[in-house]
């Protein structure tokens, strides 16, 4: 069993956490396993930078997509379950309402005076 760091869209973290998805669809160009663990960072990738959020996963299933469609990666749909959540509220990033560098709370929220309701990012 394995460890691997992997970035994710913050739209796709988001939805990890809140535990809506649970799969991951990866090039398979790590020799992912049952029982691995993916530790998933969430990365801004237009201004390319890693934003300090985190979940730890474990992989519980493998689905080889090439057994399925005719592709010319391997490519594999990770069915994935939550071990961990970690979060960095240590650095601080732009809101993008109010546009402020701030530090978001634990639900996401801005936490400037300007009062944006900026939830996410």
């Amino acid at each position: 069993m394995n460890t691997h760091n992997l970035k994710i869209w913050p739209e796709f973290y988001k939805e990890v956490i809140e535990g809506r998805k649970k799969s991951e669809v990866r090039v398979n160009d790590r020799n992912f396993q049952v029982g691995d663990t993916l530790v998933l960072q969430e990365y801004e990738f237009i201004k390319d930078y890693l934003i300090g959020n985190m979940v730890t996963v474990n992989v519980t299933h493998i689905l080889e997509l090439n057994n399925l469609l005719p592709l010319e990666e391997k490519n594999v749909v990770l069915s994935i379950e939550i071990v961990k959540i970690h979060t960095d509220r240590t650095q601080k990033i732009e809101c993008p309402i109010c546009k402020d560098r701030v530090r978001f709370d634990k639900l996401r929220k801005c936490t400037t005076q300007n009062n944006c309701l900026n939830i996410g990012v």
